[in-house]
């Protein structure tokens, strides 16, 4: 295991952005006043970084610095269980509410299929769908228990787990999104760096990237992360091209429209433009979205500050917690607006804000104090996974998730927080599983065998 400090996560996603925003060829425009909006955004991620940064001098690692012994006992193998049954009960009736709501599955136009959902609007599936919606992300929690414990399991479990839990994806791929992929693949990365080498650890161990390439990116780890880097960009390639078809367009009228609905100018002296051949980026879509994909999101952030005029917040976390509030309207207790509704305050709808714009609508500068003390809960859980405690070990992989993508989009809002709602309620199960087997164990203690034996009668002389 490896003790991955949040503070330097965000600093490395920040990193990531300055990375493809140097080789983006856009030149984005209609932006406004840039000014305010990179302060706020600056006084957002220090107070973040303040928030999660831990100030305290560590001491040097000894062999007897905190060493934590890993187990999988019968409750962690009996939570595994029952979250891959219940995930996949809900991603089997996940599955048939989406084909309910689709007139016509396509397994070539994922456009077509994602536009029939949205215009199906929330809800419409009535109980199915507010069942779905508690039990598929269960699948989640048992992909991160599956990889964090992977030492534990044989080879025919770890698959059959990693097989069951992937099913929300395969639903994802078909909708033709792609957010919900890059969520899993980081989760699983992260899960997989916090894993426990052997049962027996000692922390902290330092992140150590010379050490982890020659631990791990071994031949057969650079040929399996190639082959995922061309299925990502093939993925990418393949939802543009979709959506091209879906439009009934060329290269060429979709490249005019993409300029117009995205309000940018291409840059065709940029340097990138060498890759293509003839310095002609039609033929390069795919590539060229990927790329706007990862940058886009801060200058839409720049233009919904400008666009909305109060700096005092307006949702005050309903719009980001919209999940918690979905069902009080479900029953017909009226708890807030409907999502749609409160969509129409943003500049843009459908667009990546980065994880300060929703953050800005709900909170606007008392957002400082509010991000403070979510960075001081994420180094809560850090220090409580250095411990071995089980709720931040399916906690911490999603928090560094959340850390890492903040610069390009939001994972702590919308559907996304029914994972943290099956992370709760699988802490609540293994809670209950423990407290059961001690019991078990205690009664076993303090049972007396010698109601087994023959009661010996006294001998008359």
């Amino acid at each position: 295991m490896y003790s991955i400090r949040p503070a330097n996560i965000l600093i490395i996603s920040w990193m990531v952005w300055i990375f493809f925003f140097l080789i983006s060829p856009y030149h984005y425009t209609h932006l406004g006043g840039v000014t305010g909006a990179i302060a706020l955004l600056f006084a957002y991620n220090f107070c973040f970084w303040l928030g999660m940064k831990n100030f305290k001098h560590s001491p040097p690692v000894t062999r007897n610095t905190n060493t934590v012994i890993y187990r999988f006992t019968k409750a962690h193998s009996k939570l595994l269980n029952i979250l891959l049954v219940a995930g996949f009960v809900g991603s089997i009736l996940n599955i048939y509410v989406k084909l309910q709501l689709i007139s016509s599955l396509s397994v070539t136009s994922f456009a077509a299929n994602k536009e029939q959902i949205m215009e199906a609007g929330e809800l419409v599936g009535g109980g199915i769908s507010v069942i779905s919606s508690l039990l598929y992300p269960m699948c989640y929690v048992a992909f991160v228990m599956t990889i964090f414990y992977r030492i534990f399991l044989s080879r025919l479990r770890f698959s059959l787990n990693i097989i069951v839990s992937l099913l929300p994806v395969v639903t994802i791929v078909l909708l033709g999104s792609r957010t919900t992929v890059f969520f899993y693949a980081l989760s699983g990365m992260f899960a997989f760096l916090l894993s426990p080498k052997h049962p027996v650890e000692q922390h902290p161990v330092r992140f150590n990237f010379k050490k982890i390439v020659r631990s791990y990116f071994k031949t057969r780890t650079l040929i399996i992360l190639t082959l995922v880097l061309f299925a990502s960009i093939l993925f990418f390639s393949t939802i543009q091209s979709d959506r091209l078809i879906e439009m009934g367009g060329d290269e060429v009228s979709f490249f005019e429209y993409w300029k117009y609905a995205q309000q940018w100018e291409y840059n065709s002296n940029h340097p990138i433009n060498l890759l293509f051949k003839d310095n002609d980026p039609l033929h390069h879509v795919g590539l060229l979205n990927f790329i706007h994909y990862m940058v886009h999101g801060l200058f839409e952030y720049i233009r919904l500050y400008n666009h909305v005029d109060d700096w005092g917040g307006i949702y005050y976390g309903t719009y980001e917690g919209y999940i918690f509030f979905k069902f009080l309207n479900f029953v017909g207790i009226p708890a807030v607006a409907d999502y749609n509704t409160m969509n129409k305050v943003f500049y843009k709808q459908a667009v990546f804000t980065t994880f300060w714009g929703p953050f800005y609508i709900d909170f606007g500068i008392f957002g400082l104090i509010v991000i403070f003390y979510f960075g001081r809960l994420i180094r809560l859980i850090s220090s409580r996974l250095a411990k071995g405690s089980f709720w931040a070990i399916l906690s911490y992989p999603y928090a560094l998730t959340v850390v890492l993508t903040s610069s390009i989009f939001h994972v702590l809002n919308g559907s996304f927080l029914y994972n943290v709602v099956s992370i709760l309620l699988s802490c609540l199960v293994y809670n209950y599983l423990v407290k059961k087997e001690k019991s078990k164990r205690k009664r076993w203690k303090g049972f007396n065998r010698e109601h087994f034996r023959t009661p010996v009668t006294p001998q008359t002389i």
